[in-house]
Parts: C-alpha cells; structure tokens; sequence
C-alpha cells in the first residue's frame, strides 16, 4: 500500500513537471510573439515616419524652387520694368534734344533770313545811291519813264544814226576782280583771300622725328632725341581716366590704407577705372598692367557715393528755394537740426527709380557743363568775382574734381574713394547705370557726397 502511495505520489510529480514545463513553453512562445508583434510595430512606425520625413523634404523642395521661379519671375519683370523706363526716359531725352535741336536750327534759319534781307535791302540802297538819277513818279509803273525814244528805218547804203547821245556809265565803286585759283575771276567771284598769306612760322625742334634723325658728320656718333608722348587720353566711356584711386578701412577712416596716384612712381598717366556688370576695375592702360589688388566684386558693393560740382550747384540751386544760404548773417538763428543739416549737406541713399533719376540728370549736367569744362571756367570767373568768403568756397569747385566712394558689404568697412578729372564726368553715371542692372548686385544704394565732405576729402588728400 505505501508503494502505491509512492508511486501516485510520483505520477503526480511528473505530470505536475510536465505541465509546468507545458506552461512555461507557452509563455516563452507568447513572449516571443509579444516581441515579435512590438518588433513589427517598431518597424513600422520607422517605415511612416521615414515616408513622413520623405513626403515633407519633397514639399520643401517644391515649395523652394517655387519660391526660387517666383524670385526670377519677378526680378525678370523688374528688370524689364526698369529696361521701359530706362528707354522711355531715353526717348524723352532724345526727343527733348531733337526739340532743342529743331528750335536752334530754326532760330539760325530765321537769323540768316534776317540778315539776308538786311543785306538785299543794303545792296538796293547801295544800287540806288550809284545811280545819277532818283525814281520818277512813273518809273515803276513805264517801261520808259522819261518817253519813248523815236526810231528810225535803216537805209540799205547808209545806216541811220540816233540823235539820242549814250549816256556815260557811272564809275563802280567794285574794286577790280583779282586773279582766282578756281578758274577766271570776275566781279561775282571776286574774294580778298584768293591770295594766301605766307605763313611767317619757322620750324620748330618738334618738327623732326626719329626717322628724320641724321648722324653728325663731324662729331662723334650720337642718338636720336626721345620721342615725347602726349597726355593720355581716350574717348572709350568705358575707362574712365583717374587722377588717383584711395582705400579706406574703418580703424583710419580719415586715412588711406593704400593709394594709387596717376604718374607718381611706377603709376602712368594712363590710370582708368572701369564700372561693368562685374565690378569695378583698375588698369593701367599705358603699360598695359591690372591693377588686381584692386578689384571690386560686384557682390560685394553696398553703396556707391558721387560727387559733382556741377550736379551739386544745380541741386542746391533748384531745391527748397526759402533755404537760407550757410554765408547768410542770420543762418545762426535757424533751429539747431535745419543748421546742421544745411552744414554738412545731408543727402539721401536712393534705391529703384529715384536711384534712376538722379543718375540721370547727373549725366545730363556732366554732358552738358563738366565735358566741355564750363564747370572749372565758371568756378574760376566765380572765384575772381566774389568775395573773400566766396573765394574760399569756390576754390576748391574751379578744379572740376568728380569723386566716387564705393562701400564694401565686409566687417573691416572697406572703401574705395576714386578722384576723377573735370572732363571725364560724363563717363561715371553710364558705369554706374550698367553696374546697377548686373543681376550679380544686391540692393546697390546710390547716393551724393555731401559738399563739405567732398570739400574735406579733396583737404586731405591734397587736391585742392
């Protein structure tokens, strides 16, 4: 009986093994579906945020080259917006001057009509006061005034004679025609100059060249004189020639870092600047020399800064007539801040079409004043006729000088400061303009040096 006992007692021993081992093979086997099925999640939620992450890039992309062909789209339309007006303001000017023009030859026209018949009516009264007779009441209104001459029939043997005696020709006070180089002279043709003068001029040194050079005969070997260059000069408005070229930093804002001044050391005469779509450039145009170091990007302008005295006169003359002048015995009593403003010139950075505009009628004035050197003539009849004071002030005006500053986008505020003869004015505003339009330019500011400034400028450097 214990046996049996023991042996249940062992049956259920094992069954109870078995069914715990049952019961933790299934919990391994729902454990691992448990992991299996967090896995599948897991990898799931990857794949969903992966395809989010990949959808949002792609909108991204598409929302940028929107935004990118919206940009060109627009910058195409401003730029062709300011290529109209650029050409209508073009054809106003040149209808403008086709006005001018037409008005000038009319009035001409009218002048030497004038004095075309001025000069009739002078020849009548000069033919008239020859003759030894005056008009009689019926001279213009009969062919013959003083009665019909009788007439007689010629015989076959003897020819007839008329009673009526000829009458004397009045001596011509017409100096007799000299000898014409055209052809035979009479008393139509007849000109004083027909004979020239002998010219009383001898030859100079300057006459000879190299190739007309000979050897002394009698002395030793010698060399030829050195040919001597003129000044140079060009009519390209692409270079425009310049008297000195500074850079500024803002640790020395009142003294240049570098310059390049025109025929000091190595430097020609032949010095130019070229304003193009791709910056600003200096060479020398003699030697045929870059001047690298000294290359503006046109990405890198911020502003560009002009000075003309001509421009500048005009503006001061034609803005704000109730302005009291900076001479003026009561100019100490205006406000502080209208005083102040007066004394330095503040001017304005122009952006779009006021940048336009301004441009604009600089180039007129430089055309019509600086290139024909009217401004330093002017300022120096100005200087002789004014006062102590006005000599002071129009001194520095009577040199013609034109300046540009141009302001570099970097932390060490570089600037270019470029000093530019009277008579290559007329050059900057179409460099500018072309600087202007480069779509390599990021909101280029245009604006005017105020005339104390310039006035200070031109001090330190030592041009005026």
């Amino acid at each position: 009986m214990l046996e049996d006992a023991r042996k249940a007692d062992e049956a259920r021993k094992i069954e109870e093994a078995r069914k715990a081992a049952d019961a933790k093979r299934l919990d391994e086997l729902r454990k691992a579906a448990e992991a299996r099925r967090l896995e599948d999640l897991r990898k799931a939620a990857e794949a969903r945020k992966l395809e989010e992450l990949r959808k949002a890039e792609e909108a991204r992309k598409l929302e940028e080259l929107r935004k990118a062909e919206e940009a060109r789209k627009a910058e195409e339309a401003r730029r062709a917006e300011e290529a109209r007006r650029a050409a209508e303001a073009r054809r106003a000017e040149e209808a403008r001057r086709a006005e001018e023009a037409r008005r000038v030859e009319e009035a001409r026209r009218a002048e030497e009509a004038t004095r075309a018949e001025e000069a009739r009516k002078a020849a009548d009264i000069a033919e008239r006061s020859r003759n030894s007779y005056a008009y009689s009441s019926g001279e213009k209104t009969s062919m013959w005034p003083n009665g019909r001459p009788p007439t007689s029939t010629p015989s076959p043997t003897k020819p007839a004679t008329s009673s009526i005696p000829k009458p004397a020709a009045p001596k011509s006070a017409t100096p007799k025609p000299a000898a014409s180089s055209t052809g035979v002279a009479d008393e139509y043709s007849y000109r004083p100059y027909d004979t020239p003068k002998r010219s009383a001029r001898k030859k100079s040194v300057s006459d000879f060249s190299d190739s007309s050079w000979a050897p002394s005969a009698s002395t030793s070997r010698t060399s030829p004189p050195p040919s001597i260059r003129d000044p140079y000069t060009t009519n390209d408005p692409q270079k425009i020639v310049l008297r000195g070229v500074y850079s500024y930093l803002n640790q020395f804002s009142k003294t240049p870092a570098s310059q390049l001044v025109s025929g000091v050391g190595n430097v020609t005469d032949g010095l130019i600047l070229r304003i193009t779509s791709a910056g600003l450039f200096v060479d020398d145009d003699v030697r045929g020399v870059a001047q690298r170091e000294w290359d503006v990007k046109a990405w890198t302008v911020k502003q560009i800064e002009v000075w003309c005295p001509s421009h500048a006169s005009s503006n001061s003359a034609s803005s704000t007539p109730g302005a009291m002048p900076t001479n003026h015995p009561f100019f100490k009593t205006m406000p502080r801040s209208a005083r102040t403003a007066a004394e330095r010139g503040a001017t304005k950075v122009l952006l779009g079409e006021e940048a336009l505009e301004f441009l604009s009628s600089c180039e007129r004035v430089c055309k019509e004043t600086c290139r024909r050197g009217l401004a330093s003539s002017a300022g120096a009849s100005a200087v002789g006729s004014s006062s102590d004071l006005g000599n002071k002030t129009g001194d520095w005006r009577s040199k013609g000088l034109h300046l540009i500053r141009a302001t570099i986008r970097d932390q060490e505020g570089k600037r270019y400061l470029f000093v530019i003869g009277e008579e290559e004015g007329w050059k900057i505003s179409q460099g500018i303009s072309a600087l202007r339009g480069s779509s390599q330019v990021r909101a280029l500011g245009v604006a005017g040096l105020s005339s104390l400034e310039s006035k200070t400028i031109l001090e330190q450097l030592g041009w005026v």
